[in-house]
Protein backbone atom coordinates (compact mmCIF):
# COMPACT_ATOMS: atom_id res chain seq x y z
CA UNK A 1 0.00 0.00 0.00
CA UNK A 2 1.04 3.56 -0.73
CA UNK A 3 -0.26 6.76 0.85
CA UNK A 4 -0.89 9.98 -1.07
CA UNK A 5 -1.00 13.27 0.85
CA UNK A 6 -2.51 16.25 -0.94
CA UNK A 7 -0.64 19.36 0.23
CA UNK A 8 -0.71 21.62 -2.81
CA UNK A 9 -3.52 24.05 -1.94
CA UNK A 10 -2.96 27.76 -1.33
CA UNK A 11 -4.98 27.88 1.90
CA UNK A 12 -6.75 31.06 0.79
CA UNK A 13 -9.24 30.92 3.68
CA UNK A 14 -6.28 31.18 6.07
CA UNK A 15 -4.63 34.28 4.65
CA UNK A 16 -2.49 36.08 5.76
CA UNK A 17 -1.10 33.12 7.76
CA UNK A 18 -0.60 31.05 4.61
CA UNK A 19 1.28 33.74 2.71
CA UNK A 20 4.51 32.29 4.13
CA UNK A 21 3.47 29.07 5.88
CA UNK A 22 1.56 26.36 3.99
CA UNK A 23 -1.67 25.27 5.69
CA UNK A 24 -0.52 21.72 6.63
CA UNK A 25 2.48 23.18 8.47
CA UNK A 26 0.42 25.50 10.67
CA UNK A 27 0.65 24.38 14.29
CA UNK A 28 -2.28 23.15 16.37
CA UNK A 29 -1.90 21.74 19.89
CA UNK A 30 1.86 22.06 19.71
CA UNK A 31 2.54 20.33 16.37
CA UNK A 32 2.00 20.99 12.65
CA UNK A 33 -1.21 19.66 11.12
CA UNK A 34 0.96 17.42 8.94
CA UNK A 35 2.64 15.87 11.98
CA UNK A 36 -0.73 14.91 13.45
CA UNK A 37 -1.67 13.21 10.15
CA UNK A 38 1.64 11.33 9.88
CA UNK A 39 1.25 10.12 13.46
CA UNK A 40 -2.08 8.53 12.49
CA UNK A 41 -0.53 6.88 9.41
CA UNK A 42 2.60 5.63 11.16
CA UNK A 43 1.23 2.19 12.25
CA UNK A 44 0.09 1.35 8.71
CA UNK A 45 2.16 -0.78 6.29
CA UNK A 46 2.84 2.14 3.93
CA UNK A 47 5.69 1.25 1.59
CA UNK A 48 5.96 4.75 0.13
CA UNK A 49 4.52 8.15 0.99
CA UNK A 50 3.65 10.25 -2.06
CA UNK A 51 3.39 13.95 -1.25
CA UNK A 52 1.75 16.24 -3.80
CA UNK A 53 2.89 19.82 -3.27
CA UNK A 54 2.36 23.15 -4.96
CA UNK A 55 2.13 26.40 -2.99
CA UNK A 56 5.33 26.82 -0.90
CA UNK A 57 6.33 23.25 -1.74
CA UNK A 58 9.92 23.77 -0.63
CA UNK A 59 8.73 23.95 2.98
CA UNK A 60 7.42 20.39 2.77
CA UNK A 61 10.70 19.19 1.30
CA UNK A 62 12.56 20.65 4.27
CA UNK A 63 10.07 19.28 6.79
CA UNK A 64 10.09 15.73 5.42
CA UNK A 65 13.87 15.69 5.12
CA UNK A 66 14.14 16.56 8.80
CA UNK A 67 11.20 14.69 10.31
CA UNK A 68 10.15 11.71 8.16
CA UNK A 69 12.29 8.60 8.16
CA UNK A 70 10.38 6.27 5.80
CA UNK A 71 10.52 6.28 1.97
CA UNK A 72 8.74 9.21 0.38
CA UNK A 73 8.39 10.88 -3.00
CA UNK A 74 7.52 14.51 -3.71
CA UNK A 75 5.43 15.39 -6.76
CA UNK A 76 4.82 19.01 -7.71
CA UNK A 77 1.37 19.94 -8.94
CA UNK A 78 2.43 22.59 -11.42
CA UNK A 79 -1.13 23.57 -12.26
CA UNK A 80 -3.29 24.07 -9.17
CA UNK A 81 -6.49 22.66 -10.64
CA UNK A 82 -8.15 21.11 -7.62
CA UNK A 83 -8.00 17.90 -5.61
CA UNK A 84 -8.74 15.80 -8.68
CA UNK A 85 -5.81 17.44 -10.42
CA UNK A 86 -3.60 16.76 -7.40
CA UNK A 87 -4.33 13.01 -7.43
CA UNK A 88 -3.98 13.03 -11.23
CA UNK A 89 -0.47 14.47 -10.82
CA UNK A 90 0.44 11.28 -8.92
CA UNK A 91 -1.28 8.92 -11.36
CA UNK A 92 1.93 7.29 -12.67
CA UNK A 93 2.66 6.02 -9.15
CA UNK A 94 -0.81 4.65 -8.46
CA UNK A 95 -0.06 1.04 -9.34
CA UNK A 96 -1.20 -0.57 -6.08
CA UNK A 97 -3.84 0.08 -3.39
CA UNK A 98 -3.53 3.61 -2.01
CA UNK A 99 -4.67 5.65 0.96
CA UNK A 100 -5.43 9.26 0.01
CA UNK A 101 -5.51 11.95 2.71
CA UNK A 102 -6.21 15.67 2.34
CA UNK A 103 -3.64 17.85 4.09
CA UNK A 104 -6.06 19.71 6.37
CA UNK A 105 -7.83 16.70 7.93
CA UNK A 106 -6.68 15.47 11.34
CA UNK A 107 -8.61 12.30 12.07
CA UNK A 108 -8.78 9.26 14.29
CA UNK A 109 -10.21 6.08 12.83
CA UNK A 110 -9.93 2.32 13.04
CA UNK A 111 -7.81 1.59 9.97
CA UNK A 112 -7.39 -2.11 10.76
CA UNK A 113 -9.96 -2.82 8.05
CA UNK A 114 -7.24 -2.08 5.49
CA UNK A 115 -5.35 -5.17 6.66
CA UNK A 116 -8.45 -7.33 7.13
CA UNK A 117 -10.02 -6.40 3.79
CA UNK A 118 -7.32 -4.97 1.52
CA UNK A 119 -9.50 -5.61 -1.54
CA UNK A 120 -12.18 -3.02 -0.68
CA UNK A 121 -12.62 0.68 -1.38
CA UNK A 122 -13.46 2.95 1.57
CA UNK A 123 -14.46 6.57 2.10
CA UNK A 124 -14.48 7.92 5.66
CA UNK A 125 -17.13 10.34 6.87
CA UNK A 126 -18.43 12.09 9.97
CA UNK A 127 -21.94 13.27 10.79
CA UNK A 128 -22.29 17.06 10.78
CA UNK A 129 -25.05 19.58 11.35
CA UNK A 130 -23.82 22.27 8.94
CA UNK A 131 -24.10 20.07 5.84
CA UNK A 132 -23.98 23.07 3.47
CA UNK A 133 -20.22 23.44 4.12
CA UNK A 134 -19.21 19.94 3.00
CA UNK A 135 -19.48 17.27 0.39
CA UNK A 136 -22.25 14.95 1.63
CA UNK A 137 -21.96 11.21 1.01
CA UNK A 138 -25.22 9.46 0.24
CA UNK A 139 -25.42 5.71 0.83
CA UNK A 140 -27.47 2.76 -0.38
CA UNK A 141 -29.21 0.15 1.76
CA UNK A 142 -25.94 -1.79 2.13
CA UNK A 143 -24.03 1.22 3.47
CA UNK A 144 -22.07 1.77 0.27
CA UNK A 145 -21.61 5.11 -1.40
CA UNK A 146 -24.21 6.13 -3.99
CA UNK A 147 -22.91 9.61 -4.73
CA UNK A 148 -21.27 12.68 -3.20
CA UNK A 149 -23.17 15.96 -3.35
CA UNK A 150 -20.88 18.96 -3.02
CA UNK A 151 -22.07 21.64 -0.55
CA UNK A 152 -25.81 20.98 -1.00
CA UNK A 153 -28.29 23.80 -0.52
CA UNK A 154 -30.91 21.36 0.77
CA UNK A 155 -30.62 18.61 3.37
CA UNK A 156 -29.59 15.51 1.40
CA UNK A 157 -27.80 13.86 4.33
CA UNK A 158 -25.38 14.57 7.16
CA UNK A 159 -22.40 12.28 6.41
CA UNK A 160 -19.62 14.71 5.50
CA UNK A 161 -16.72 13.63 3.31
CA UNK A 162 -13.62 14.36 5.44
CA UNK A 163 -10.98 13.82 2.76
CA UNK A 164 -9.70 10.33 3.66
CA UNK A 165 -10.03 7.45 1.16
CA UNK A 166 -8.67 3.97 0.55
CA UNK A 167 -8.79 2.69 -3.03
CA UNK A 168 -7.83 -0.88 -3.84
CA UNK A 169 -9.21 -0.60 -7.40
CA UNK A 170 -6.27 1.52 -8.52
CA UNK A 171 -6.71 0.84 -12.23
CA UNK A 172 -10.35 1.93 -12.09
CA UNK A 173 -9.27 5.07 -10.23
CA UNK A 174 -6.70 5.97 -12.89
CA UNK A 175 -9.35 5.49 -15.60
CA UNK A 176 -11.80 7.72 -13.71
CA UNK A 177 -9.17 10.41 -13.24
CA UNK A 178 -8.63 10.41 -17.00
CA UNK A 179 -12.36 10.66 -17.69
CA UNK A 180 -13.04 13.59 -15.38
CA UNK A 181 -10.26 15.50 -17.15
CA UNK A 182 -12.46 15.40 -20.25
CA UNK A 183 -15.25 17.28 -18.45
CA UNK A 184 -15.58 21.02 -17.78
CA UNK A 185 -13.95 22.33 -14.62
CA UNK A 186 -15.73 24.25 -11.89
CA UNK A 187 -13.93 27.54 -11.31
CA UNK A 188 -10.87 25.99 -12.93
CA UNK A 189 -10.83 22.93 -10.65
CA UNK A 190 -11.43 19.20 -10.88
CA UNK A 191 -12.77 17.67 -7.68
CA UNK A 192 -11.48 14.26 -6.60
CA UNK A 193 -15.02 13.39 -5.54
CA UNK A 194 -16.00 13.42 -9.23
CA UNK A 195 -13.58 10.55 -9.81
CA UNK A 196 -15.20 8.61 -6.96
CA UNK A 197 -18.66 9.25 -8.40
CA UNK A 198 -17.37 8.05 -11.76
CA UNK A 199 -16.01 4.86 -10.16
CA UNK A 200 -19.40 4.11 -8.60
CA UNK A 201 -21.16 4.78 -11.91
CA UNK A 202 -18.74 2.32 -13.49
CA UNK A 203 -19.71 -0.45 -11.05
CA UNK A 204 -17.15 -0.07 -8.26
CA UNK A 205 -18.34 -0.50 -4.67
CA UNK A 206 -17.10 2.02 -2.08
CA UNK A 207 -17.78 1.29 1.57
CA UNK A 208 -18.73 4.26 3.76
CA UNK A 209 -17.09 4.17 7.19
CA UNK A 210 -17.37 6.56 10.13
CA UNK A 211 -14.28 8.05 11.80
CA UNK A 212 -13.95 8.18 15.59
CA UNK A 213 -13.07 11.87 15.40
CA UNK A 214 -12.27 14.47 12.78
CA UNK A 215 -10.72 17.89 13.23
CA UNK A 216 -11.02 20.29 10.32
CA UNK A 217 -8.23 22.84 9.84
CA UNK A 218 -9.54 24.66 6.79
CA UNK A 219 -10.27 28.09 8.29
CA UNK A 220 -9.48 30.20 11.36
CA UNK A 221 -12.45 29.15 13.48
CA UNK A 222 -11.74 25.49 12.70
CA UNK A 223 -8.06 25.88 13.63
CA UNK A 224 -8.93 27.29 17.05
CA UNK A 225 -11.59 24.64 17.63
CA UNK A 226 -9.19 21.86 16.65
CA UNK A 227 -6.48 23.35 18.86
CA UNK A 228 -8.88 23.39 21.80
CA UNK A 229 -10.13 19.82 21.27
CA UNK A 230 -6.68 18.30 20.79
CA UNK A 231 -5.31 20.06 23.85
CA UNK A 232 -8.19 18.71 25.92
CA UNK A 233 -7.57 15.19 24.61
CA UNK A 234 -3.79 15.22 25.12
CA UNK A 235 -3.89 16.26 28.80
CA UNK A 236 -0.16 17.04 28.87
CA UNK A 237 1.32 18.42 32.07
CA UNK A 238 1.95 22.19 31.90
CA UNK A 239 5.49 23.50 32.43
CA UNK A 240 6.25 24.89 35.88
CA UNK A 241 9.58 26.70 35.54
CA UNK A 242 8.50 30.15 34.31
CA UNK A 243 8.86 33.18 36.56
CA UNK A 244 5.64 34.82 37.68
CA UNK A 245 3.50 32.84 35.22
CA UNK A 246 0.01 31.51 35.90
CA UNK A 247 -0.85 28.57 33.64
CA UNK A 248 -4.41 27.31 33.24
CA UNK A 249 -4.53 23.93 31.45
CA UNK A 250 -4.87 22.66 28.87
CA UNK A 251 -1.90 24.24 27.11
CA UNK A 252 0.99 23.23 24.85
CA UNK A 253 4.06 25.39 25.51
CA UNK A 254 7.27 24.56 23.68
CA UNK A 255 10.24 23.94 25.96
CA UNK A 256 12.17 26.71 24.18
CA UNK A 257 9.46 29.35 24.70
CA UNK A 258 10.20 32.07 27.27
CA UNK A 259 7.43 33.39 29.54
CA UNK A 260 7.51 35.98 32.30
CA UNK A 261 4.75 37.67 34.31
CA UNK A 262 1.98 36.16 32.19
CA UNK A 263 -1.35 34.45 32.43
CA UNK A 264 -1.50 31.60 29.93
CA UNK A 265 -4.56 29.47 29.23
CA UNK A 266 -6.81 27.78 28.89
CA UNK A 267 -6.58 26.35 25.36
CA UNK A 268 -3.28 27.92 24.31
CA UNK A 269 -0.43 26.69 22.10
CA UNK A 270 2.91 28.53 22.07
CA UNK A 271 5.67 27.70 19.61
CA UNK A 272 9.44 27.45 19.95
CA UNK A 273 11.49 30.59 20.46
CA UNK A 274 8.61 32.86 21.41
CA UNK A 275 9.06 35.45 24.19
CA UNK A 276 5.93 36.53 26.06
CA UNK A 277 6.03 39.04 28.90
CA UNK A 278 3.38 40.90 30.91
CA UNK A 279 0.59 39.41 28.82
CA UNK A 280 -2.62 37.38 28.99
CA UNK A 281 -3.23 34.64 26.43
CA UNK A 282 -6.35 32.44 26.18
CA UNK A 283 -7.95 30.27 23.46
CA UNK A 284 -5.16 31.16 21.09
CA UNK A 285 -2.30 29.88 18.97
CA UNK A 286 1.01 31.73 19.15
CA UNK A 287 3.46 30.41 16.57
CA UNK A 288 7.28 30.34 16.61
CA UNK A 289 9.72 33.15 17.35
CA UNK A 290 7.10 35.71 18.36
CA UNK A 291 7.67 38.64 20.71
CA UNK A 292 4.62 39.63 22.75
CA UNK A 293 4.86 42.31 25.45
CA UNK A 294 1.91 43.76 27.37
CA UNK A 295 -0.70 42.22 25.08
CA UNK A 296 -4.02 40.47 25.53
CA UNK A 297 -4.61 37.68 23.03
CA UNK A 298 -7.99 35.93 23.11
CA UNK A 299 -9.72 33.85 20.43
CA UNK A 300 -6.87 34.79 18.10
CA UNK A 301 -3.93 33.38 16.11
CA UNK A 302 -0.45 34.91 15.95
CA UNK A 303 1.78 33.80 13.07
CA UNK A 304 5.52 33.11 12.99
CA UNK A 305 7.85 35.93 13.97
CA UNK A 306 5.23 38.53 14.90
CA UNK A 307 6.21 41.39 17.22
CA UNK A 308 3.24 42.72 19.19
CA UNK A 309 3.48 45.36 21.93
CA UNK A 310 0.69 47.11 23.89
CA UNK A 311 -2.13 45.52 21.91
CA UNK A 312 -5.48 43.82 22.56
CA UNK A 313 -6.27 41.03 20.10
CA UNK A 314 -9.82 39.69 20.32
CA UNK A 315 -10.94 37.50 17.42
CA UNK A 316 -8.01 38.58 15.25
CA UNK A 317 -5.18 37.11 13.19
CA UNK A 318 -1.75 38.70 13.30
CA UNK A 319 0.52 37.40 10.55
CA UNK A 320 3.09 38.75 8.11
CA UNK A 321 2.82 42.26 9.56
CA UNK A 322 -0.99 42.37 9.20
CA UNK A 323 -3.76 42.24 11.76
CA UNK A 324 -7.13 41.17 10.36
CA UNK A 325 -10.45 40.04 11.77
CA UNK A 326 -11.57 36.56 10.81
CA UNK A 327 -15.16 35.75 9.91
Amino acid sequence: MKAVLLLAGRGSRLLPLTETTPKPLLAVAGAPVLEHILTTLRPLPVEELIVVTGHLGEYFEAYLWECYRAPYRIIKQTRLDGTGGAVYAARDHIECPILIVFGDSIFDADLSCLSKRPDQNVIWTQNVDDYQRFGIVQTDELGNMKTIVEKPKHDVGRRANIGVYYVSAHRALRDSLERIRMRPTINGEYYFTYALNDMVEGGQSIKVSEVDSWHDCGDFASLLTTNRRLLAANKRAPPSSHLGVTIIPPVAIHENAHLQDCRIGPDVSIGAGSWITSSSISNAIVARNCLLDNVVVCNSIVGDGEKLIDLNLQGLIAANGKIVKYT
